[in-house]
């Protein structure tokens, strides 16, 4: 074979070579960026159930404050009320 046939043989394997790379890098690009965009989706589905437990344990935490100094005021009341009662009365039902 004839050195320009030769030449035109690497130069035709060497595009072949060239092409096959280049689909490849492409499908990989694609690949990679729909990755991107599930992790994305997942990320931001996350995201959002984490604002809802936020606010249901903000919540939660609100009714059980408004709870606590409920009975805080019935418990205050009832001192108020114990300390109504004169010791003497207490002695004497002994």
């Amino acid at each position: 074979m004839s050195y320009k046939v030769l030449r035109l043989l690497q130069v035709d394997y060497l595009e072949g070579t060239l092409a096959s790379k280049e689909a490849t890098i492409s499908q990989m690009q694609q690949s990679h960026d729909e990755m991107l965009r599930k992790i994305a989706h997942v990320t931001e589905g996350q995201a959002v159930s984490w604002q809802q437990q936020k606010t249901d344990i903000e919540e939660q935490y609100s009714h059980l404050v408004a709870e606590l100094h409920t009975r805080q005021k019935v418990c205050r009341q009832h001192l108020l009320n114990l300390r109504r009662i004169p010791v003497t009365a207490c002695l004497s039902e002994a």
